[in-house]
């Protein structure tokens, strides 16, 4: 791994993110799905 490779890996978003848009859900419905509020997910 090069340099560049090693911080640009830190520098990546630290969550799932869906191959395909259709995929995604938003932080209210992960919310209900999780019994948590919106604003604890977020």
């Amino acid at each position: 791994m090069t340099g560049v490779e090693h911080q640009t890996l830190h520098k990546a978003p630290r969550c799932l993110i869906p191959f395909d848009r259709r995929e995604g859900i938003s932080i209210e419905e992960a919310a209900e799905i999780s019994g948590k509020s919106a604003q604890t997910m977020r």
